[in-house]
């Protein structure tokens, strides 16, 4: 599958799209829009891991076990 991505401003609610020689023989071709809001896509503060740190401490949980099972299941479904 071929995929083209572009990022365009409508003009008067019209988009013009000049697709590549190979994408303009083809017989058919899905169209998706996206509406794009750069505030969704921008974020204004990073993510920091170390502020997670010793979330699960007051917690039950063997970690060791969990990520242990968590890697078995992956093996058995290839």
């Amino acid at each position: 599958m071929e995929a083209l991505r572009l990022y365009q401003k409508p003009e008067k609610g019209i988009l013009n799209i000049k697709l590549p020689e190979n994408m303009a023989e083809s017989k058919e071709l899905e169209i998706i829009i996206i509406s794009l809001e750069r505030e969704v896509y921008e974020k204004k503060e990073k993510f920091s891991p170390s502020d997670y740190f010793g979330i699960w401490k007051n917690k039950n949980i063997d970690v060791d076990k969990v990520c242990k099972e968590m890697r078995n299941e992956w093996e058995r479904d290839f």
